[in-house]
């Protein structure tokens, strides 16, 4: 979903060659982790909160657990005031199942070198055709790179997905044409910079905040420009590239990396952001540049909450371009809410793909 156009760099992506060529695999690394201690630990806790950890002595320890018999134990089936008061546990108890049993990785790095250099914009993205299937994949890497990077999120019914999680190995060969698309940067101005994504939505900006720094757009005539990063997701090792924002974010003080997690409480004492990315985002405003008259009731709350994070920069709706990736529910809500907030239109540019929260696809 393109919500607005800029008229900047797409005239030079549409003067990129389009290429049909083989590269080489020259890394896959899994950028989330098996967390099952964790989730154990969850179960655990629940057990001792309802005076039910008598039930681990039944079981030959706790990664034996049966997750029928302990949703019995949990979640007992009857009209009494402890049956009531026990349904909280079924949505932490799922969830934690749904945790313990995935595939692993879910998400992963992967990298190759074409014969020739693949130039593209930040932003762009390559087909990869592997056994016979071929799939989109945004661009992670800078155009500086030696290498380009993709950025996987496994789909476990996928035709190609799970085959580059699993069986893709560095020397392997892979097709690649491209690049695509023309979801790319404004040129430099004195706007301040809001990337805002869910799940691997993150990959074409991290290309472009990349990109950004290393040639120095970050200031405009000499002036600094804020650069945010709003980055939702389930479960912290659920965010691409989590660690390489926070290093930017060390180096850079006009970086301002905002994650927000809406499961990690369940596993960690997390104590970032956990509403969701259109949510989290109107924390950050600075309420006296903002008309919310046109907001939603249901946004227009956390516009008076404090943000869990502390950072020394607000949001303007007269001075920011925005760009937004992820699922289409957040792309569709927080590109109304900014335009209800003041964010000129023309400022704004999205893509979006799924349907739901839960909903994720392989491009």
């Amino acid at each position: 979903m393109q919500i607005a156009s800029h008229n900047s760099q797409h005239d030079a992506a549409e003067d990129l060659p389009l290429v049909s060529d083989a590269a080489t695999i020259t890394g896959i690394e899994p950028m989330d982790r098996v967390r099952h201690e964790e989730v154990i630990d969850a179960v655990e806790l629940l057990l001792e909160v309802y005076n039910e950890k008598e039930y681990l002595d039944d079981v030959d320890g706790a990664n034996n657990l049966d997750w029928a018999s302990l949703r019995d134990v949990l979640i007992p089936d009857t009209d009494d005031a402890e049956g009531e008061n026990r349904g909280c546990c079924a949505t932490k108890l799922d969830t934690l199942q749904d945790r313990y049993e995935r595939d692993h990785p879910m998400l992963v790095s992967l990298r190759f070198q074409t014969d020739d250099s693949l130039q593209f914009v930040p932003g762009q993205y390559v087909t990869l055709r592997y056994d016979g299937t071929s799939r989109p994949y945004s661009i992670a890497s800078s155009p500086n790179s030696d290498e380009t990077e993709l950025c996987v999120q496994r789909v476990p019914d996928g035709t190609l997905t799970p085959t580059l999680c699993e069986t893709l190995d560095e020397g392997d060969t892979i097709s690649i044409r491209g690049p695509s698309g023309d979801f790319v940067l404004a040129d430099p101005s004195e706007r301040d910079l809001v990337f805002s994504a869910t799940g691997t939505g993150i990959a074409p900006f991290k290309s472009m905040i990349d990109y950004t720094f290393e040639e120095e757009h970050h200031l405009f005539e000499d002036k600094p420009r804020d650069i945010w990063l709003f980055l939702g997701g389930a479960w912290e090792d659920d965010l691409p590239y989590r660690d390489a924002f926070r290093d930017l974010e060390e180096k850079y003080e006009q970086f301002h990396f905002v994650p927000t997690l809406t499961r990690e409480t369940y596993l960690s004492l997390w104590k970032g952001e956990n509403a969701y990315v259109q949510q989290t985002m109107m924390k950050y405003f600075d309420p006296e540049t903002v008309d919310s008259s046109a907001l939603d009731e249901d946004l227009r709350m956390y516009l008076d909450e404090e943000p869990r994070l502390d950072i020394d920069a607000q949001l303007d709706p007269n001075s920011m371009e925005v760009y937004a990736c992820g699922i289409n529910t957040m792309i569709h809500d927080l590109t109304e809410a900014l335009k209800a907030v003041g964010v000129p239109e023309a400022n704004i540019s999205a893509e979006g793909y799924g349907q739901t929260e839960s909903e994720t696809n392989e491009g």
